[in-house]
């Protein structure tokens, strides 16, 4: 496949954060620590288990959360035991790294802590120091808290499965209304990473994906698995799609398609009414071929040959050199064919064209309704567009199609699994 000029898409997507929430929520071990203090000498039992839901906030490539956590405190004091409950909310950052093999890795910190209720433990007129004891013990289990949270994220969270899987297992071919099926090829995808940041309660996410891509419309491409490459972290991508595809469209595609938008349709030309029908297309030389059977007020048949040339100014595909054989059967149809084929080519001089934009407003509607998956909705507007370099083969009609657009995903619900089965 040869090298064509390189696409850069820039989806952004849009999750809740009340989803994020409940799927770390699922990563943080319900029990933090769970220890006596007697190497300290305090002779003392804790143990710290999540109470509440999580908070979350993001940035950069920052996880930020809150986690109330409970402390239940036993003390023995010899002849009896003190038991004392307590409450504390536990602020934490998480940075993620995604390794070349899309592999996680999480370095988390406690960054602040507050009581929102103190302990006390009391035996009679007996009061311990158990604030000032629990605030020592909690940040000498810091690191054993933290790694207890980077292992359960990590070991849980398949990015090396869900990305490359997901995204390698795109439908090839793509089926598409009025075109039918669409083969792709894409050289090995470089994506990017935008820094995260909160905006109306979700996590806002642009990723940007480079590629150089090939579509075959009618026409199947040789294809090999799609490779995607684990993201680097930027700046900032947050600026239209731009998309530079070398397209091919079968002239048999082209040709079903007039047959469906153009046979046994009435065509009023000045006046007497032509119905098209058995159209054919074909190439010769740079010139695209349609042939076609008439009847109507005229019987007989049409070969129409042209240039294709694009119009970026009225998107649409104009024809160029146009010739016109118009053969008629039967004495009245020659007739015809003598007086009209000067006004029909005059006709086909101003009108022969292909009508892109009502292309691109069905394409539109049409990939934004998809539900990609449950829960997931895909938006993308094409906003503009242009065709170069448009070449007739025996079989096919090539361009490069330049495109710019703006993609997002919306994620309505994520699909937790439960991190224990």
């Amino acid at each position: 496949m040869d090298q064509q000029p390189s696409t850069f898409i820039k989806p952004a997507i849009s999750i809740r954060l009340s989803e994020l929430e409940g799927l770390l929520d699922q990563q943080i071990p319900d029990v933090l620590f769970d220890s006596e203090a007697a190497a300290e000498g305090q002779n003392i039992d804790i143990k710290a288990t999540k109470s509440g839901a999580v908070k979350l906030a993001a940035e950069g490539n920052t996880i930020h959360y809150r986690v109330p956590i409970r402390i239940a405190v036993r003390k023995d004091i010899g002849i009896s035991e003190a038991t004392a409950n307590c409450e504390m909310m536990m602020g934490f950052k998480t940075d993620f790294l995604i390794l070349p093999d899309w592999s996680l890795r999480t370095k988390t910190d406690i960054v602040q802590y507050g009581w929102i209720k103190k302990p006390i433990l009391k035996l009679g007129i007996v009061t311990f120091p158990v604030e000032t004891i629990l605030l020592n013990i909690l940040h000498s289990k810091k690191k054993l808290i933290c790694d207890s949270i980077d292992q359960q994220i990590t070991e849980n969270t398949n990015l090396n499965q869900l990305i490359p899987l997901t995204l390698g297992n795109l439908p090839n071919p793509i089926v598409a209304p009025f075109v039918g099926k669409i083969w792709w090829w894409a050289s090995p995808v470089s994506t990017y990473l935008d820094p995260l940041y909160v905006e109306n309660k979700a996590l806002e996410i642009t990723f940007g994906l480079k590629s150089n891509v090939a579509l075959g419309i009618g026409k199947p491409l040789t294809t090999n698995p799609l490779e995607i490459n684990a993201p680097d972290f930027t700046e900032s991508l947050r600026s239209p799609s731009n998309l530079q595809v070398h397209t091919q469209v079968a002239l048999a595609t082209l040709q079903k398609i007039a047959n469906e938008q153009l046979a046994e349709k009435r065509l009023p030309i000045e006046q007497f009414e032509l119905i098209p029908k058995n159209i054919q297309v074909q190439s010769e030389g740079e010139k695209l071929v349609v042939k076609s059977d008439l009847s109507g007020g005229f019987t007989g048949n049409a070969t129409i040959k042209a240039i294709p040339v694009y119009n970026n100014s009225k998107k649409t595909i104009d024809f160029k050199d146009i010739t016109l054989d118009l053969e008629g059967k039967g004495i009245k149809s020659k007739g015809i064919a003598l007086m009209a084929s000067s006004i029909l080519l005059e006709q086909l001089n101003q009108h022969l064209k292909i009508p892109l934009k009502p292309m691109i407003k069905n394409l539109n509607s049409f990939i934004n309704k998809n539900e990609i998956q449950p829960g997931i909705f895909l938006k993308s507007y094409i906003t503009d567009y242009d065709i170069k370099d448009v070449k007739i083969d025996p079989e096919t009609i090539g361009f490069q199609l330049s495109a710019e657009g703006l993609i997002s995903v919306k994620v309505e619900k994520l699909a937790i699994s439960d991190s224990n089965a």
